[in-house]
């Protein structure tokens, strides 16, 4: 399946999407960036997981299992603050 592709500035919300109430935030906190990804939808599989991908703009990438909610350090040296300006959203597999 072919995930559609979105990309966030700081700041920047999106909700919908694949789910019916996903919400994305990215905070500037002090040279740290994070990401806030919740989601809540009834196909949401606690158990097993949600799995999410993000890409940052200098072209590293991490991948996580989510929970309910996950908070993501983009502070370390894979994603340094000074160069991270982008997310792009890879889409959501559920398993």
């Amino acid at each position: 399946m072919t995930w559609p592709s979105l990309v966030m500035a700081a700041g920047e919300k999106h909700e919908g999407g694949n789910l019916s109430s996903t919400s994305f935030t990215k905070k500037n906190l002090s040279d740290a960036m994070f990401m806030n990804c919740r989601l809540d939808d009834s196909r949401f599989d606690n158990a097993n997981g949600t799995g999410i991908s993000f890409k940052g703009s200098v072209g590293n990438a991490t991948s996580f299992r989510a929970t309910a909610f996950t908070e993501v350090d983009f502070s370390s040296t894979s994603f340094p603050s000074s160069d991270f300006r982008s997310v792009d959203f890879h889409g959501v597999d559920f398993r």
